[in-house]
């Protein structure tokens, strides 16, 4: 018999099985998620769900918003490990609530911690770690695995609105679930602890990264439309993941943290989203990304931009096509010696368009 550390509000349950399904939700329909009957509503389609069943105890903290619970499961011997886990996730849940604009719509959110699980999956109402991914002891855990920690809780959470409550109707728009949970979960961890600068490491892990593999001729648009259920699991990289989540982040930055916000209270309340299509699809629809040169010219510069690739020489073999003949509509700022202003924002922007000539700055 394992020796179970006695915590307030814990349960224990046995026979441990775990199963994740893909049923199709249609509007109003029920399933039973953890023993409990949840109504899902305005759900067009399922993105993940699961149930569980086993020898794993539970803590809960007090109610979130609207007297809703938060739990950690995990088994007897780890879940004094999991007290982190489980305070950040209330306190990140509560924070995406009022982000978002849109009170979390399930009686409660469960989050289990699995010995080794690959990965994480954000089922509906149940998330599945990784046992490993939730552990946190405080004088003992290294300071950067709690931002681990910390960033996988914020990411999976914020699939419970964009994945879950929002979904696209199929997976060629995976990066609109994964390239937004990869950016906005630097969000949440920022609210947990600002000296991290998750926002300012998310260049180096993410964008850095994108445009590393983005400059080759084998890179692939973030938009690639998909006929047959075996091509998911192609799309499931680096375009996707960090290049999705970059493209966000340069919408946020053209818009306005304001203004971007709204947008996505919009698009979770009324699913329409704000009019930056022609902008947007010049980054999603075609494949790598676009050099700006400046050029002296009298007493102004030239801007001018052309396709980045990494090797110049490299032949492309065609499988993919630009709509626009590799042009861009570029959000460009700039500083000088006289005025050394890096805290550009959306009323600093100069556009470069994908069918106008080269911009000359005065």
């Amino acid at each position: 018999m394992d020796q179970r550390t006695d915590l307030p509000n814990s349960t224990e349950q046995d026979d441990v099985i775990i199963s994740t399904t893909a049923t199709p939700l249609n509007s109003n329909s029920m399933r039973n998620d953890d023993e409990e009957n949840t109504t899902v509503k305005n759900s067009k389609v399922t993105h993940y769900g699961s149930y569980r069943q086993g020898n794993y105890m539970n803590t809960t903290p007090p109610p979130v918003g609207g007297g809703r619970s938060y739990r950690v499961w995990a088994r007897s011997d780890a879940i004094s490990q999991t007290t982190y886990a489980l305070d950040v996730g209330a306190r990140i849940l509560t924070f995406y609530e009022e982000y978002f604009g849109y009170q979390f719509m399930l009686p409660k959110q469960d989050t289990i911690a699995v010995p080794d699980y690959l990965g994480s999956m954000e089922n509906w109402g149940l998330i599945i770690q990784r046992e490993e991914a939730m552990a946190y002891v405080p004088l003992e855990t290294a300071e950067d695995f709690k931002e681990f920690v910390t960033m996988v809780i914020s990411h999976e959470l914020s699939h419970v609105w964009f994945g879950n409550l929002v979904t696209p109707i199929w997976w060629d728009e995976l990066w609109l679930n994964e390239g937004f949970a990869n950016y906005i979960a630097n969000v949440g961890i920022n609210f947990i602890e600002t000296s991290w600068m998750a926002l300012d490491k998310f260049v180096v892990n993410s964008v850095q990264r994108a445009l590393e593999v983005d400059g080759l001729i084998s890179s692939h648009p973030v938009y690639i439309p998909l006929s047959n259920p075996d091509e998911i699991s192609q799309i499931f990289d680096t375009i996707s993941y960090e290049k999705g989540g970059s493209i966000l982040r340069m919408l946020q930055f053209f818009l306005g943290d304001e203004i971007f916000q709204k947008g996505l209270q919009q698009s979770i309340k009324d699913g329409k989203p704000l009019d930056v299509k022609r902008i947007m699809d010049t980054w999603t629809l075609q494949m790598n990304y676009p050099t700006v040169f400046m050029e002296r010219k009298g007493q102004g510069i030239r801007l001018s931009q052309s396709r980045y690739l990494l090797d110049k020489t490299a032949t492309d073999p065609g499988t993919y096509t630009s709509p626009y003949g590799y042009k861009w509509e570029i959000p460009f700022t700039y500083t000088t010696q006289k005025s050394k202003d890096f805290n550009q924002n959306e009323a600093d922007i100069i556009w470069m368009g994908k069918d106008e000539a080269d911009v000359v700055l005065e």
